[in-house]
């Protein structure tokens, strides 16, 4: 009795170990969650400033948001100019199959993809507009035309984006890893990081 006791108990922890364990995904975040189950949440120490690039970028920067040595997303911003115009462009980049939570904006220079401007509690998630290419922040042209009779400069700006502003806004982001999402946001303002939150497995 006592042997088929013990065999039965051997058998039951056996059964037990060979459970699959269930890995959790969470389907959302929040704007501005630095806490919670499957939450990963970094504050940068100092901030994280763009910093020089090549010859194409006055200044950019790669992020790896969920720590796995692959640069998820890249920012970029340029200052630029021609003849008679002056650019200021501030960018972001997801590399791979990652993705921006994004808004069409009819600007002077037609429809082009501006990333939402996000605000704090914000939901993050699956049912979010994503976009899977380069995606602007800010951008601003300036212009500037000289005409006779007498010869004098007239200059005209337009300018599209929120982040070289002072609002508190966040840029909503998604990372696909074999066909798993992990959902997060990035708090910056003008060419300076502060913060970032992605999900993550638990």
């Amino acid at each position: 009795m006592k042997k088929i006791f013990l065999f039965i108990l051997f058998a039951s922890i056996l059964i037990s170990c060979e459970k699959e364990i269930v890995i959790e995904y969470p389907s959302f975040i929040i704007a501005g969650q630095t806490e919670g189950e499957g939450i990963k949440y970094v504050d940068f120490e100092p901030d994280e400033k763009l910093g020089d690039c090549d010859e194409t970028y006055k200044a950019c920067l790669n992020l790896d948001m969920n720590n796995d040595s692959i640069n998820d997303f890249y920012l970029y911003y340029i200052n630029d100019h021609s003849l008679n115009h002056v650019y200021w462009y501030l960018c972001i980049i997801p590399y791979g199959n990652n993705s921006i939570y994004f808004s069409t904006i009819t600007s002077p220079w037609g429809e082009i993809y501006f990333a939402e401007a996000l605000l704090e509690n914000d939901t993050i998630g699956v049912n979010s507009n994503w976009m899977n290419s380069k995606t602007y922040l800010f951008a601003k042209q300036q212009t500037t035309e000289w005409y006779s009779s007498p010869l004098e400069p007239v200059t005209t700006t337009k300018s599209r984006g929120e982040w070289m502003s002072n609002q508190d806004i966040y840029i909503g982001v998604k990372i696909t890893i074999n066909e798993k999402e992990l959902f997060g946001w990035i708090d910056m303002k003008s060419t300076t990081v502060f913060r970032y939150a992605i999900t993550q497995p638990y």
